[in-house]
């Protein structure tokens, strides 16, 4: 079976519409959830981390800072972020645009 998607558009449901940010959730596949954001100008998430799995972060659109672990990175599109299993991360859009990225982690 192949399911094409875009970065725009992962596929899945949306399990986040506020006034923060839109997300949506793609678990086709058997061991990869894929999840897509869109966080609104000048606004982040709350700080959080998956207990039992690393996830990749992919940015796409807009720009900001990737905080983890009490450390800074300023993202931008193309830009990639690795974070270990169990480390509290936040992602704050500090530009002048909706920041858009994906993450994706292992299904446990």
């Amino acid at each position: 079976m192949i399911v094409k998607h875009n970065i725009f558009d992962i596929g899945g449901i949306v399990i986040k519409d506020d006034e923060y940010c839109l997300v949506r959730e793609n678990r086709q596949l058997d061991n990869i959830i894929i999840t897509s954001y869109l966080l609104y100008k000048d606004k982040s998430t709350k700080p959080f981390r998956h207990e039992m799995q690393d996830s990749v972060y992919m940015f796409v659109g807009g720009r900001g800072i990737f905080e983890i672990a009490k450390d800074l990175v300023y993202v931008t599109h193309n830009d990639i972020v690795l974070v270990p299993q169990n480390t509290y991360h936040k992602i704050i859009n500090n530009g002048d645009i909706h920041m858009k990225f994906l993450m994706f982690r292992e299904k446990v």
